[in-house]
């Protein structure tokens, strides 16, 4: 068996910014989504094959959402 990496990122605000951030998470990439009464959490698992596009994916989620975080 190859060796997989993984991480989660995970972000909570209000609807609106989430809704804008999801519109930016590729659809290689899986997602959930928490709402509560007060916020939305978002967790979003990145995986790769190794740490270098681990890091490279984490890199490009981030730069997208630098743009639509408050």
């Amino acid at each position: 068996m190859s060796e997989r990496f993984h991480t989660t990122i995970e972000w909570q605000g209000n609807s609106n910014v989430a809704d804008r951030l999801i519109e930016q998470i590729p659809d290689t990439v899986s997602y959930t989504i928490e709402e509560n009464p007060d916020y939305v959490k978002l967790l979003i698992l990145v995986d790769a094959d190794d740490m270098k596009l681990l890091r490279e994916d984490v890199d490009r989620l981030l730069t997208l959402f630098s743009d639509y975080d408050e």
